[in-house]
């Protein structure tokens, strides 16, 4: 299996296709994919393929633009601004996601989470308030539980 996966990995890119391309388009033959042994359990055949690309030609996939991009909080700003807004992108990510556009979704979905404008000022106020709520009762649990383990130790 995995000299297969080599063999057309290296094939693809010899034919020009770039690592995510090939991790889309890549199958194993009927042959290798009903043996028990080669199911998806650790790792999957998208992950090796992209892994066999990285070993012989880099990370780098000749788009100039992912040379030096911007990082993941900037970018995914710019994204949610570019879509909208977060509103309407979480709005039109539930309408793919009825569609079965899972992959996208969850694409667009970490762009809001990253951008951190999925919430308003006042949730975010609500979870602070709600973590020092649940900090608060943690500290005094912990408190109650050495006091019970003085007093058990106490007995010994």
């Amino acid at each position: 299996m995995y000299k297969y996966i080599h063999d057309q990995t290296v094939r693809l890119a010899n034919h020009g296709f770039n690592k995510e391309e090939i991790a889309e388009q890549i199958e194993l033959p009927p042959g290798l994919a009903q043996s028990f042994s080669n199911r998806e359990y650790y790792g999957t055949l998208h992950h090796n393929s992209r892994a066999v690309y990285v070993k012989y030609l880099g990370y780098l996939d000749g788009n100039p633009a992912h040379i030096h991009p911007l990082g993941p909080v900037e970018r995914a700003r710019k994204y949610v601004e570019f879509m909208g807004g977060a509103k309407e992108v979480i709005a039109r990510a539930r309408r793919c996601f009825e569609d079965g556009e899972y992959r996208w979704v969850a694409e667009a979905l970490n762009h809001v989470v990253q951008s951190d404008q999925w919430m308003t000022d006042e949730a975010k106020g609500k979870a602070k308030g709600a973590k020092s709520e649940a900090k608060e009762e943690a500290e005094e649990k912990l408190l109650k539980l050495s006091k019970e383990k003085e007093k058990a130790l106490e007995k010994i």
